[in-house]
């Protein structure tokens, strides 16, 4: 059915020649002799053939160009105003004398659309309407006349291309014609109109005009539009009830939404839905977007509906076959569907969902249900995860973290979900830093809601927090973090165990990097012999604490014990992982930077030329510990009385680490930090 609302009782066209107002409809006639019928006189005024429905109030006037001669397709989804826009073009050619017939039909299905026909031929032709398709062919073909009076046809909310079949409005330079319809469809052709929800400032200027300028019902109106995705029937629905109820807000009204019951123009979007559900294969449209309705509705990534896990779990749902099974192929095809129904815009390799589609479409489902839809969406994209460096690593990031936001627990049924610590992980590792640590922040709350603040997997959660706040250059957080960890293990597992000893490890470093160095040499000392103790001098935790110790002595001013250190570490390095493993080139950059500080720039030098020349042609030129060998050789040349050559690498090496680490990255900020420094000696020395 049209999306409109009823027109309003009493409507007249505001035309003083106007005498004659059909309501071209099903007609039913039980005569039994025929009545002669009356011949509308063009000379006399124009015709008006069914209602054009009322103007809004407040309406805001949108772009929709119609074409001069042929039909124009206005498309979009339920609610965007396709009727409204239809109307006001109809009215206002109307009201300008530009016509001599409109017709407005009620083209939800074929018999009414060939009823509307039918009728306006019985007043234009005096035809019997009784015999319905005869009679619209019939008016149809007196359009097409070369001397046919101006013409306007309006077929308002086309549901199917074929209910048009024969019943298509001719083209010709005396008429035009105007199609509202949901459907996307090559059949549907003529110059098309893409109507989609307002913009924000459309949205606020709509409030604004409905609502009166500085009303306090404006009160979070902003909200409210995003709330309803700016869909412009969804906002008049609003400020209706707002209208209707004085002292209550557009906040007011977009808290209550959740338990209002039915999302606002749930009917004609339900209704949209049924239609795309009856498509081969059949019901699977509707659990398309079951999936997708607690993502992200600003891009939903297609593999999620294609998967071979997702193919598998559809066969689960009543209603859809099971044997054979869906195909990738049935799959695609339900979500071109979906589109062609504008129930989804397909954007590359994703799908955006209007907000209240994806309401009306998880209100079948019921709460858990819609929690349920999170759990298999996240075991998906786990499934199809892109690989580092995809460009749609960024949708997929997003996608989770609206799931993050939307569960109820479905992604902590058996602790945290391993696609949330991806995500976490991608986002750090890419540079967004900001997002990284935003992320996990969130992330960390929703642990310790559903499976409370000491459970293991919410303690692992919050150490990578640390790690997060550390990289984002928040040590003191990071630190603070660190011991609301240890102070959980210590509790449950006792000093002996092996993550009590990881946080231990954890937080001296923290503690180091947030210059709590007092003390620091004999905490290390003592976690290292604990880590001996425990599980061995082979043991990477073990290796990690040895290193801290080394460092922390030549952070308090022992270098020379630094280099001791990290000499023993190194040979330990070599004989468990070998000379090419990730650990012993840390261990060897870390010992380059502590010859240098101990008065050995030379050695420092040759050291990191070394580790550049023994290790960048297998791990190429972007790995991590290259960029630091790369950084630590130009801060030696700066050491050496080279500022020059030192600014010229730290700007080579700049290039990278913003390509490489991106440009929150704090690595990325100490370069350029170094390049100001021994760019300005370089400067100062000429």
């Amino acid at each position: 059915m049209p999306e409109s609302t009823a027109p309003e009782p009493g409507f007249t066209v505001n035309d003083p020649r106007v005498h004659n107002l059909i309501q071209g409809q099903r007609i039913e006639l039980n005569m039994h002799q025929a009545a002669e019928a009356r011949v509308h006189a063009f000379a006399e005024g124009p015709l008006l053939c069914g209602r054009i429905p009322a103007a809004a109030p407040a309406r805001i006037e949108r772009e929709t160009t119609v074409a001069p001669e042929g039909p124009t397709v206005l498309t979009g989804m339920a609610g965007a105003g396709k009727t409204q826009a239809a109307a006001a073009f109809a009215r206002r050619i109307w009201n300008a004398g530009g016509l001599d017939l409109l017709v407005w039909a009620d083209a939800s299905d074929r018999a009414g659309i060939a009823a509307a026909f039918a009728g306006a031929g019985a007043a234009v032709r005096g035809d019997d309407p009784a015999g319905t398709e005869a009679a619209a062919a019939a008016f149809l073909n007196w359009l097409a006349r070369p001397n046919a009076p101006r013409w306007l046809v309006v077929l308002d909310g086309v549901t199917d291309p074929d209910h048009l079949a024969g019943l298509w409005p001719p083209e010709t330079a005396r008429g035009r014609t105007i199609l509202t319809t949901q459907v996307r469809s090559a059949a549907l052709d003529g110059h098309r109109v893409r109507l989609g929800p307002f913009t924000p400032e459309e949205s606020a200027d709509y409030l604004e005009r409905r609502l009166g300028a500085g009303s306090r019902a404006l009160d979070g109106a902003a909200g409210l539009a995003a709330e309803v995705g700016h869909l412009p029937q969804a906002l008049a629905l609003a400020c209706a009830h707002l209208l209707d109820r004085p002292g209550t807000t557009c906040a007011d009204y977009a808290r209550g939404l959740d338990a209002a019951g039915p999302a606002p123009v749930a009917a004609p979007l339900r209704a949209a839905i049924e239609r795309a559900d009856l498509r081969e294969p059949a019901g699977l449209a509707s659990i398309l977007l079951g999936l997708a309705c607690r993502l992200d509705p600003a891009g939903v990534p297609l593999a999620l509906f294609t998967a071979d896990r997702a193919l598998q779990t559809y066969a689960g749902f009543p209603g859809v076959r099971a044997d054979p099974p869906l195909t990738r192929g049935e799959a695609e095809e339900a979500i071109a569907a979906l589109h062609r129904s504008s129930l989804i815009d397909i954007d590359g390799d994703a799908a955006r969902i209007h907000p209240l589609v994806q309401r009306a479409a998880g209100e079948a489902l019921g709460p858990e249900g819609r929690d349920a839809t999170l759990k298999v969406a996240a075991d998906v994209l786990q499934d199809v995860w892109p690989a580092d460096g995809d460009p749609r690593l960024p949708r997929f990031h997003a996608t989770v973290a609206r799931m993050l936001d939307n569960t109820a627990g479905s992604l902590f049924q058996a602790g945290t979900h391993t696609v949330l610590s991806a995500t976490a992980r991608d986002l750090s590792e890419s540079g967004r830093i900001a997002a990284a640590v935003a992320f996990q922040r969130r992330f960390a709350d929703a642990s310790e809601a559903h499976l409370g603040p000491e459970h293991p997997d919410t303690l692992d959660v919050l150490e990578d927090l640390s790690f997060r706040l550390r990289e984002a250059g928040e040590p003191d957080a990071a630190a603070e973090v660190g011991e609301r960890v240890l102070a959980a293990r210590l509790r449950v597992l006792g000093p002996d165990h092996g993550a009590t000893l990881r946080a231990r490890t954890v937080l001296s470093r923290l503690r180091i990097e947030a210059g709590d160095t007092g003390g620091a040499v004999a905490e290390l000392e003592a976690l290292v012999a604990d880590h001996l103790r425990l599980v061995g001098p082979d043991d990477m935790h073990t290796f990690t604490a040895r290193n801290n110790l080394a460092e922390v002595r030549g952070i308090t001013g022992d270098h020379a014990a630094a280099v001791a250190g990290y000499d023993a570490l190194l040979a330990d390095c070599l004989r468990v992982f070998g000379p090419r493993h990730a650990v012993t080139l840390r261990t060897r950059n870390n010992r380059s930077r502590w010859i240098a500080e101990a008065g050995d720039v030379d050695g420092a030098i040759a050291e990191a030329e070394s580790v550049l020349a023994d290790h960048d042609d297998v791990l190429g030129p972007d790995d991590y510990q290259i960029l630091v060998a790369r950084a630590n050789l130009a801060y030696f040349r700066a050491m050496d009385g080279a500022p020059e050559r030192s600014a010229a690498e730290f700007a080579d090496l700049l290039e990278d680490f913003l390509r490489v680490l991106g440009p929150e990255h704090p690595e990325t900020a100490k370069v350029r930090g170094h390049l100001e420094l021994h760019r300005a000696a370089a400067e100062g020395s000429d």
